[in-house]
Protein backbone atom coordinates (compact mmCIF):
# COMPACT_ATOMS: atom_id res chain seq x y z
CA UNK A 1 0.00 0.00 0.00
CA UNK A 2 0.94 3.43 -0.78
CA UNK A 3 2.18 6.01 1.68
CA UNK A 4 -0.50 8.35 0.85
CA UNK A 5 -3.12 5.49 0.54
CA UNK A 6 -2.24 4.48 4.70
CA UNK A 7 -2.99 7.57 5.79
CA UNK A 8 -6.18 8.39 4.03
CA UNK A 9 -7.35 4.69 5.72
CA UNK A 10 -6.42 5.92 9.15
CA UNK A 11 -8.43 9.68 8.78
CA UNK A 12 -11.32 7.56 7.79
CA UNK A 13 -10.81 4.96 10.44
CA UNK A 14 -10.28 8.19 13.19
CA UNK A 15 -12.86 10.05 12.20
CA UNK A 16 -15.58 7.16 12.46
CA UNK A 17 -14.37 6.91 15.94
CA UNK A 18 -14.35 10.68 16.56
CA UNK A 19 -18.20 10.24 15.33
CA UNK A 20 -19.02 7.07 17.41
CA UNK A 21 -17.29 8.72 20.48
CA UNK A 22 -19.83 11.87 20.26
CA UNK A 23 -22.65 9.96 19.71
CA UNK A 24 -21.79 7.73 22.75
CA UNK A 25 -20.99 11.22 24.86
CA UNK A 26 -24.46 12.24 23.15
CA UNK A 27 -26.06 9.06 24.39
CA UNK A 28 -24.61 9.07 27.76
CA UNK A 29 -26.01 12.57 28.65
CA UNK A 30 -29.33 11.97 27.45
CA UNK A 31 -29.63 8.95 29.79
CA UNK A 32 -28.27 11.06 32.49
CA UNK A 33 -30.44 13.72 31.84
CA UNK A 34 -33.08 11.19 31.34
CA UNK A 35 -32.69 9.60 34.25
CA UNK A 36 -32.48 12.63 36.65
CA UNK A 37 -35.64 14.05 35.14
CA UNK A 38 -37.44 10.47 36.12
CA UNK A 39 -36.57 10.98 39.61
CA UNK A 40 -39.57 11.41 41.71
CA UNK A 41 -38.97 14.42 43.89
CA UNK A 42 -38.90 16.64 40.41
CA UNK A 43 -43.02 14.66 40.62
CA UNK A 44 -43.35 16.38 43.87
CA UNK A 45 -41.85 19.61 43.74
CA UNK A 46 -44.20 20.01 40.57
CA UNK A 47 -47.10 18.91 42.59
CA UNK A 48 -45.98 20.93 45.29
CA UNK A 49 -45.65 24.45 43.30
CA UNK A 50 -49.05 23.33 42.00
CA UNK A 51 -50.96 23.60 45.03
CA UNK A 52 -48.90 26.27 45.93
CA UNK A 53 -49.88 28.31 43.06
CA UNK A 54 -53.96 26.42 43.84
CA UNK A 55 -53.82 27.96 46.96
CA UNK A 56 -52.68 31.51 45.99
CA UNK A 57 -55.78 31.83 43.51
CA UNK A 58 -58.04 30.01 46.14
CA UNK A 59 -58.39 27.10 43.59
CA UNK A 60 -57.36 24.43 45.81
CA UNK A 61 -60.38 21.82 44.87
CA UNK A 62 -57.99 21.82 41.65
CA UNK A 63 -55.30 19.82 43.95
CA UNK A 64 -57.05 18.71 46.62
CA UNK A 65 -60.36 17.20 47.89
CA UNK A 66 -61.95 18.83 50.42
CA UNK A 67 -65.04 16.89 50.10
CA UNK A 68 -65.05 14.99 53.69
CA UNK A 69 -64.47 17.66 55.51
CA UNK A 70 -67.22 19.76 57.24
CA UNK A 71 -67.43 23.33 55.83
CA UNK A 72 -66.14 24.92 58.83
CA UNK A 73 -63.11 22.51 58.65
CA UNK A 74 -62.71 23.10 55.22
CA UNK A 75 -62.58 26.61 55.47
CA UNK A 76 -60.29 26.33 58.06
CA UNK A 77 -58.00 24.27 56.24
CA UNK A 78 -57.76 26.94 53.14
CA UNK A 79 -57.37 29.08 55.74
CA UNK A 80 -54.09 28.10 57.65
CA UNK A 81 -52.11 26.85 53.57
CA UNK A 82 -53.26 30.62 52.91
CA UNK A 83 -51.42 31.83 56.04
CA UNK A 84 -48.39 29.69 55.03
CA UNK A 85 -45.25 31.26 54.47
CA UNK A 86 -42.79 28.62 54.24
CA UNK A 87 -43.34 25.55 52.37
CA UNK A 88 -41.52 22.21 51.98
CA UNK A 89 -41.89 18.43 51.46
CA UNK A 90 -40.10 15.12 52.56
CA UNK A 91 -40.23 11.48 51.78
CA UNK A 92 -42.35 9.65 54.72
CA UNK A 93 -40.45 7.18 56.83
CA UNK A 94 -41.11 3.88 56.02
CA UNK A 95 -42.99 4.70 52.80
CA UNK A 96 -40.13 4.29 50.49
CA UNK A 97 -40.00 1.41 47.88
CA UNK A 98 -39.85 0.72 43.80
CA UNK A 99 -43.08 1.01 43.35
CA UNK A 100 -44.96 3.09 45.44
CA UNK A 101 -43.13 6.32 47.68
CA UNK A 102 -45.43 8.52 49.90
CA UNK A 103 -44.08 12.41 50.48
CA UNK A 104 -45.03 14.91 53.39
CA UNK A 105 -46.23 18.32 52.21
CA UNK A 106 -45.17 20.94 55.19
CA UNK A 107 -46.55 24.23 55.61
CA UNK A 108 -44.43 26.86 57.85
CA UNK A 109 -43.20 23.14 59.17
CA UNK A 110 -46.58 21.65 60.21
CA UNK A 111 -47.47 18.74 57.84
CA UNK A 112 -50.90 19.45 55.49
CA UNK A 113 -50.96 17.08 52.78
CA UNK A 114 -49.43 13.36 51.93
CA UNK A 115 -48.74 12.84 48.09
CA UNK A 116 -48.52 9.07 46.92
CA UNK A 117 -46.61 8.54 43.75
CA UNK A 118 -46.76 5.40 41.91
CA UNK A 119 -44.44 3.54 39.38
CA UNK A 120 -46.19 3.08 36.23
CA UNK A 121 -43.37 1.67 33.88
CA UNK A 122 -39.28 1.37 34.27
CA UNK A 123 -36.59 0.71 31.73
CA UNK A 124 -33.14 0.41 32.21
CA UNK A 125 -30.32 2.82 30.20
CA UNK A 126 -26.75 1.63 30.01
CA UNK A 127 -27.38 -1.57 32.00
CA UNK A 128 -26.49 0.44 35.36
CA UNK A 129 -29.54 2.85 35.24
CA UNK A 130 -32.76 1.99 36.27
CA UNK A 131 -35.38 4.59 35.24
CA UNK A 132 -38.75 4.37 36.54
CA UNK A 133 -41.86 6.54 35.59
CA UNK A 134 -43.49 8.27 38.22
CA UNK A 135 -47.21 9.59 38.33
CA UNK A 136 -49.31 11.02 40.84
CA UNK A 137 -51.90 8.39 42.11
CA UNK A 138 -53.12 10.68 45.46
CA UNK A 139 -52.83 14.02 47.12
CA UNK A 140 -54.56 13.66 49.99
CA UNK A 141 -54.92 16.61 52.48
CA UNK A 142 -54.11 16.11 56.59
CA UNK A 143 -56.48 18.35 58.84
CA UNK A 144 -55.86 16.71 62.34
CA UNK A 145 -52.23 18.41 62.62
CA UNK A 146 -54.13 21.98 62.84
CA UNK A 147 -55.40 21.04 66.00
CA UNK A 148 -52.07 20.99 67.58
CA UNK A 149 -50.88 24.64 67.11
CA UNK A 150 -49.40 25.61 70.50
CA UNK A 151 -50.31 28.80 70.59
CA UNK A 152 -52.90 29.66 67.58
CA UNK A 153 -55.61 27.17 68.08
CA UNK A 154 -58.23 26.16 65.81
CA UNK A 155 -61.94 25.53 66.46
CA UNK A 156 -64.26 22.37 65.38
CA UNK A 157 -67.79 23.43 66.25
CA UNK A 158 -70.56 21.63 64.89
CA UNK A 159 -69.45 18.18 66.45
CA UNK A 160 -71.86 16.30 68.92
CA UNK A 161 -71.51 14.07 71.17
CA UNK A 162 -73.67 11.94 73.80
CA UNK A 163 -73.01 12.96 77.54
CA UNK A 164 -73.50 10.72 80.58
CA UNK A 165 -77.02 8.80 79.88
CA UNK A 166 -79.78 10.99 82.12
CA UNK A 167 -83.10 10.27 82.36
CA UNK A 168 -84.50 11.86 79.16
CA UNK A 169 -81.66 10.14 77.17
CA UNK A 170 -81.59 12.95 75.05
CA UNK A 171 -78.36 13.95 72.37
CA UNK A 172 -77.35 17.14 73.40
CA UNK A 173 -75.14 19.09 70.46
CA UNK A 174 -72.11 20.74 71.94
CA UNK A 175 -69.01 22.34 70.38
CA UNK A 176 -65.50 20.61 70.85
CA UNK A 177 -62.47 22.90 71.49
CA UNK A 178 -58.93 21.76 71.13
CA UNK A 179 -56.02 23.50 72.08
CA UNK A 180 -52.97 23.08 73.23
CA UNK A 181 -50.84 25.66 75.51
CA UNK A 182 -47.53 25.81 77.51
CA UNK A 183 -48.00 23.33 80.60
CA UNK A 184 -47.13 26.24 82.95
CA UNK A 185 -50.30 27.88 82.14
CA UNK A 186 -53.41 27.62 84.20
CA UNK A 187 -56.78 27.64 81.86
CA UNK A 188 -60.22 28.46 83.00
CA UNK A 189 -63.44 28.81 81.79
CA UNK A 190 -66.18 30.35 83.68
CA UNK A 191 -64.32 30.24 86.50
CA UNK A 192 -63.48 26.10 86.53
CA UNK A 193 -59.79 25.16 86.22
CA UNK A 194 -59.97 22.89 83.04
CA UNK A 195 -57.62 20.35 83.12
CA UNK A 196 -55.79 18.49 79.77
CA UNK A 197 -52.91 15.54 78.82
CA UNK A 198 -49.50 17.23 79.65
CA UNK A 199 -46.66 15.90 77.30
CA UNK A 200 -43.40 17.34 76.45
CA UNK A 201 -43.91 20.71 78.27
CA UNK A 202 -47.40 21.14 76.85
CA UNK A 203 -51.00 20.64 77.78
CA UNK A 204 -53.77 19.81 75.24
CA UNK A 205 -56.68 20.70 75.97
CA UNK A 206 -60.12 19.32 74.28
CA UNK A 207 -63.43 20.94 75.99
CA UNK A 208 -66.55 20.19 75.37
CA UNK A 209 -68.69 23.33 75.03
CA UNK A 210 -72.75 24.62 74.36
CA UNK A 211 -70.63 28.32 73.65
CA UNK A 212 -70.28 28.86 69.95
CA UNK A 213 -68.00 31.63 71.01
CA UNK A 214 -66.28 30.56 74.17
CA UNK A 215 -64.02 33.05 75.92
CA UNK A 216 -61.16 31.53 78.20
CA UNK A 217 -59.09 32.88 80.95
CA UNK A 218 -55.22 31.89 80.81
CA UNK A 219 -53.01 32.74 83.77
CA UNK A 220 -49.72 32.44 83.23
CA UNK A 221 -46.64 31.43 85.94
CA UNK A 222 -46.24 34.99 86.93
CA UNK A 223 -49.70 35.77 88.24
CA UNK A 224 -50.67 37.49 85.07
CA UNK A 225 -54.23 36.84 83.11
CA UNK A 226 -55.41 37.37 79.70
CA UNK A 227 -58.60 36.68 78.09
CA UNK A 228 -58.36 34.21 75.03
CA UNK A 229 -61.01 34.18 72.60
CA UNK A 230 -60.87 30.78 70.94
CA UNK A 231 -59.12 30.97 67.31
CA UNK A 232 -57.46 34.11 68.10
CA UNK A 233 -53.79 33.96 68.53
CA UNK A 234 -52.07 33.93 71.89
CA UNK A 235 -49.31 36.33 72.32
CA UNK A 236 -46.41 35.41 74.93
CA UNK A 237 -42.95 36.92 75.65
CA UNK A 238 -39.88 35.54 76.97
CA UNK A 239 -38.49 37.83 79.03
CA UNK A 240 -34.82 38.37 80.17
CA UNK A 241 -33.59 41.06 82.80
CA UNK A 242 -29.57 41.25 83.71
CA UNK A 243 -28.82 43.86 86.55
CA UNK A 244 -25.74 43.48 88.74
CA UNK A 245 -25.98 41.28 92.09
CA UNK A 246 -26.02 44.32 94.52
CA UNK A 247 -29.66 45.06 92.88
CA UNK A 248 -32.70 43.52 93.82
CA UNK A 249 -35.53 42.68 91.20
CA UNK A 250 -38.91 42.20 92.74
CA UNK A 251 -41.98 41.06 91.01
CA UNK A 252 -45.38 41.02 93.10
CA UNK A 253 -45.72 36.80 94.47
CA UNK A 254 -43.05 36.28 92.95
CA UNK A 255 -39.52 34.35 94.11
CA UNK A 256 -36.98 36.12 91.71
CA UNK A 257 -34.13 34.15 92.90
CA UNK A 258 -35.63 31.21 90.97
CA UNK A 259 -35.42 32.63 87.43
CA UNK A 260 -31.67 33.29 87.30
CA UNK A 261 -30.10 31.53 84.67
CA UNK A 262 -26.57 33.43 84.79
CA UNK A 263 -23.83 35.06 86.80
CA UNK A 264 -20.81 36.38 85.15
CA UNK A 265 -18.13 39.35 85.99
CA UNK A 266 -18.67 42.72 84.31
CA UNK A 267 -15.46 43.68 81.93
CA UNK A 268 -14.73 46.26 83.58
CA UNK A 269 -14.42 44.36 86.79
CA UNK A 270 -12.03 42.48 86.12
CA UNK A 271 -8.57 43.68 87.71
CA UNK A 272 -10.58 44.48 90.78
CA UNK A 273 -12.10 41.04 91.55
CA UNK A 274 -9.13 40.40 94.02
CA UNK A 275 -10.08 43.81 96.08
CA UNK A 276 -13.35 43.58 97.21
CA UNK A 277 -16.72 40.96 96.39
CA UNK A 278 -17.55 42.65 93.25
CA UNK A 279 -21.19 42.92 91.59
CA UNK A 280 -21.83 40.18 89.26
CA UNK A 281 -23.87 40.82 86.55
CA UNK A 282 -27.46 38.59 86.88
CA UNK A 283 -29.56 37.31 84.15
CA UNK A 284 -32.96 36.29 84.60
CA UNK A 285 -35.29 34.61 82.47
CA UNK A 286 -39.10 34.41 82.61
CA UNK A 287 -40.64 32.45 79.49
CA UNK A 288 -43.81 32.31 78.17
CA UNK A 289 -44.70 35.33 80.09
CA UNK A 290 -48.25 36.54 78.53
CA UNK A 291 -47.35 40.64 79.13
CA UNK A 292 -44.22 42.47 79.72
CA UNK A 293 -44.62 42.19 83.59
CA UNK A 294 -44.01 45.23 85.77
CA UNK A 295 -40.35 44.46 88.07
CA UNK A 296 -39.33 46.61 91.07
CA UNK A 297 -35.35 47.26 90.44
CA UNK A 298 -33.95 48.41 93.37
CA UNK A 299 -30.19 49.83 92.84
CA UNK A 300 -27.13 49.67 95.15
CA UNK A 301 -28.27 52.25 97.31
CA UNK A 302 -31.20 50.91 98.09
CA UNK A 303 -33.34 53.34 96.00
CA UNK A 304 -36.10 52.32 93.45
CA UNK A 305 -34.75 53.05 89.90
CA UNK A 306 -36.75 53.56 86.18
CA UNK A 307 -36.29 51.40 83.59
CA UNK A 308 -37.59 50.54 80.17
CA UNK A 309 -37.89 47.11 77.90
CA UNK A 310 -35.65 46.82 74.81
CA UNK A 311 -37.95 44.46 72.94
CA UNK A 312 -37.98 41.65 75.94
CA UNK A 313 -35.15 42.52 77.61
CA UNK A 314 -33.89 44.60 80.19
CA UNK A 315 -30.66 45.46 81.17
CA UNK A 316 -28.78 47.27 83.82
CA UNK A 317 -24.90 46.97 84.06
CA UNK A 318 -24.15 50.42 85.58
CA UNK A 319 -23.81 51.24 89.43
CA UNK A 320 -25.72 54.14 90.98
CA UNK A 321 -23.94 56.74 92.23
CA UNK A 322 -23.25 59.11 95.37
CA UNK A 323 -24.00 62.43 94.67
CA UNK A 324 -21.84 63.05 98.19
CA UNK A 325 -18.81 62.15 98.82
CA UNK A 326 -18.95 59.47 101.45
CA UNK A 327 -17.69 59.78 104.93
CA UNK A 328 -15.36 56.97 104.80
CA UNK A 329 -13.53 58.98 102.11
CA UNK A 330 -13.46 62.70 103.39
CA UNK A 331 -10.66 63.88 101.72
CA UNK A 332 -11.00 64.08 97.61
CA UNK A 333 -7.63 65.74 96.91
CA UNK A 334 -5.44 62.96 97.34
CA UNK A 335 -7.55 61.08 94.77
CA UNK A 336 -6.96 63.89 92.60
CA UNK A 337 -3.53 63.75 92.99
CA UNK A 338 -2.98 60.06 92.49
CA UNK A 339 -4.73 60.70 89.06
CA UNK A 340 -2.95 63.46 88.06
CA UNK A 341 0.84 61.52 89.10
CA UNK A 342 -0.78 59.21 86.71
CA UNK A 343 -1.13 61.35 83.71
CA UNK A 344 2.27 62.90 84.35
CA UNK A 345 3.80 59.55 84.47
CA UNK A 346 2.03 58.72 80.74
CA UNK A 347 3.69 62.08 79.18
CA UNK A 348 6.81 61.73 81.30
CA UNK A 349 6.31 64.73 83.77
CA UNK A 350 6.08 62.67 87.11
CA UNK A 351 9.12 63.76 88.42
CA UNK A 352 9.21 67.20 87.28
CA UNK A 353 6.02 68.65 88.33
CA UNK A 354 4.95 68.69 92.35
CA UNK A 355 1.11 67.62 92.86
CA UNK A 356 1.51 69.13 96.40
CA UNK A 357 3.02 72.89 95.29
CA UNK A 358 1.91 72.99 91.59
CA UNK A 359 5.25 73.53 90.45
CA UNK A 360 6.92 72.95 87.51
CA UNK A 361 10.75 72.10 87.49
CA UNK A 362 12.13 71.49 83.80
CA UNK A 363 15.54 71.18 84.85
CA UNK A 364 14.56 68.37 87.30
CA UNK A 365 17.14 65.21 86.39
CA UNK A 366 14.83 62.34 84.96
CA UNK A 367 15.42 58.84 87.09
CA UNK A 368 16.88 55.93 85.08
CA UNK A 369 13.48 54.20 85.71
CA UNK A 370 11.56 57.12 84.01
CA UNK A 371 9.48 57.95 86.97
CA UNK A 372 8.30 54.16 87.71
CA UNK A 373 9.73 54.28 91.32
CA UNK A 374 7.36 57.65 91.78
CA UNK A 375 4.50 56.04 90.72
CA UNK A 376 4.17 52.79 91.98
CA UNK A 377 4.23 54.35 95.43
CA UNK A 378 0.28 55.21 94.55
CA UNK A 379 -0.37 51.99 92.85
CA UNK A 380 -1.88 49.24 94.70
CA UNK A 381 1.57 46.87 94.94
CA UNK A 382 1.53 43.79 92.46
CA UNK A 383 -1.62 44.94 90.74
CA UNK A 384 -2.48 45.20 86.66
CA UNK A 385 -2.06 48.73 86.57
CA UNK A 386 1.17 48.26 88.44
CA UNK A 387 2.23 45.93 85.68
CA UNK A 388 0.95 48.35 82.83
CA UNK A 389 2.78 50.86 83.90
CA UNK A 390 6.51 48.95 84.30
CA UNK A 391 6.15 47.74 81.01
CA UNK A 392 5.35 51.43 79.91
CA UNK A 393 8.68 52.47 81.65
CA UNK A 394 10.67 49.94 79.98
CA UNK A 395 8.94 50.06 76.57
CA UNK A 396 10.11 52.29 73.45
CA UNK A 397 6.69 54.34 73.55
CA UNK A 398 7.71 56.31 76.27
CA UNK A 399 10.82 57.46 74.38
CA UNK A 400 8.60 59.37 71.54
CA UNK A 401 6.65 61.68 73.77
CA UNK A 402 7.07 65.11 72.29
CA UNK A 403 9.26 67.95 73.78
CA UNK A 404 7.27 70.34 75.85
CA UNK A 405 6.80 71.92 79.36
CA UNK A 406 4.33 72.47 82.17
CA UNK A 407 2.90 75.62 83.71
CA UNK A 408 2.55 76.12 87.05
CA UNK A 409 -0.07 74.96 87.79
CA UNK A 410 -0.91 72.39 84.88
CA UNK A 411 -4.41 71.19 85.83
CA UNK A 412 -7.31 73.21 85.28
CA UNK A 413 -11.06 72.05 85.55
CA UNK A 414 -10.43 69.19 87.77
CA UNK A 415 -13.52 67.22 88.96
CA UNK A 416 -14.21 63.95 91.34
CA UNK A 417 -17.82 62.73 91.71
CA UNK A 418 -20.06 60.23 91.19
CA UNK A 419 -18.67 57.46 94.02
CA UNK A 420 -19.34 53.88 94.12
CA UNK A 421 -18.89 51.60 97.52
CA UNK A 422 -18.04 48.57 97.20
CA UNK A 423 -16.56 47.61 100.39
CA UNK A 424 -15.24 49.89 103.41
CA UNK A 425 -12.29 49.55 102.00
CA UNK A 426 -12.41 49.80 97.75
CA UNK A 427 -14.60 52.25 96.07
CA UNK A 428 -14.64 54.20 92.40
CA UNK A 429 -15.15 57.69 91.74
CA UNK A 430 -15.18 59.79 88.15
CA UNK A 431 -12.61 61.99 87.92
CA UNK A 432 -11.69 64.79 84.98
CA UNK A 433 -9.41 67.72 84.61
CA UNK A 434 -7.45 68.80 81.74
CA UNK A 435 -3.67 69.74 81.70
CA UNK A 436 -1.71 72.30 80.12
CA UNK A 437 1.06 71.36 77.50
CA UNK A 438 3.82 73.79 76.28
CA UNK A 439 5.54 73.78 73.33
CA UNK A 440 8.93 74.92 73.21
CA UNK A 441 8.17 78.07 71.31
CA UNK A 442 5.49 78.88 74.59
CA UNK A 443 2.65 78.17 72.52
CA UNK A 444 -0.01 75.09 73.86
CA UNK A 445 0.38 71.68 73.09
CA UNK A 446 -3.27 70.02 72.05
CA UNK A 447 -3.36 66.43 70.59
CA UNK A 448 -6.03 66.35 67.62
CA UNK A 449 -6.89 70.06 68.77
CA UNK A 450 -7.51 69.69 72.47
CA UNK A 451 -5.96 69.57 75.59
CA UNK A 452 -4.88 66.66 77.11
CA UNK A 453 -7.31 65.17 79.07
CA UNK A 454 -8.52 62.32 81.45
CA UNK A 455 -12.03 61.28 82.31
CA UNK A 456 -12.07 58.10 83.73
CA UNK A 457 -13.67 56.13 86.73
CA UNK A 458 -10.37 55.21 89.24
CA UNK A 459 -10.66 52.74 91.84
CA UNK A 460 -9.29 52.98 95.30
CA UNK A 461 -8.46 50.55 97.11
CA UNK A 462 -7.16 50.95 101.55
CA UNK A 463 -3.61 50.65 102.10
CA UNK A 464 -2.13 49.21 105.04
CA UNK A 465 1.27 48.15 104.51
CA UNK A 466 2.75 45.29 104.79
CA UNK A 467 -0.06 44.05 107.96
CA UNK A 468 -1.54 47.34 109.18
CA UNK A 469 -0.69 46.93 112.79
CA UNK A 470 0.80 51.16 113.48
CA UNK A 471 -2.44 52.19 112.08
CA UNK A 472 -1.34 54.08 109.25
CA UNK A 473 -2.97 53.70 106.29
CA UNK A 474 -3.30 55.75 102.24
CA UNK A 475 -5.33 55.12 99.23
CA UNK A 476 -3.74 53.68 96.24
CA UNK A 477 -4.89 53.07 93.17
CA UNK A 478 -5.60 50.02 91.94
CA UNK A 479 -7.48 50.40 88.48
CA UNK A 480 -8.92 52.86 86.33
CA UNK A 481 -11.23 52.51 83.27
CA UNK A 482 -11.67 55.44 80.66
CA UNK A 483 -14.97 57.23 79.91
CA UNK A 484 -15.85 58.96 76.89
CA UNK A 485 -17.07 62.43 77.13
CA UNK A 486 -20.11 64.15 74.95
CA UNK A 487 -17.32 66.12 73.30
CA UNK A 488 -15.43 62.91 71.89
CA UNK A 489 -19.16 60.91 71.14
CA UNK A 490 -19.47 64.32 68.99
CA UNK A 491 -15.92 64.45 67.26
CA UNK A 492 -16.30 60.31 66.65
CA UNK A 493 -20.31 61.33 65.05
CA UNK A 494 -18.73 64.12 62.55
CA UNK A 495 -16.02 61.73 61.97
Amino acid sequence: MKKGGFWNVYKIIAGILIILAILLLAYVEKALLTYEKAQPENVIENELEHLKKNVATDNIGESLNLSEMSDEDALRYRTKLKKAGKWDYKLLSGSYSEEEQTYGFYADDELVAKATLDCTSSKVLMVILTVNDWKLQKLTPVADDLQSASLSPTPAPGKTLTPSPSPSEIVINKYRYTFILPEEYVVKHDDEVLSGETTDGSTKYVVDLTDTDPVFSVTDSYGYSVDYAFGEQLTYYDIFVRVPSNFELSLENVDTSKYVTKRELLEEYQYCKDYASMPQLLTYEFPKSLTHPEFEITDNLGASIAYEYNGEEITITEQSKLAEVPTEIADTSELLKIAQMWSLFLTRDVYKYDVDTGKYNDNAEEPSDKGLGMIRKVLVPDSYLESVARSYARSVDITFISRHTLPSPAFVNEKVQNFVMYSDDFFSCEISFEKIMLRTNGKEYLINGRRDRMNCVCYFLRDTGSDGSDGTWAWRLAELRDLIDDEETEETNEN
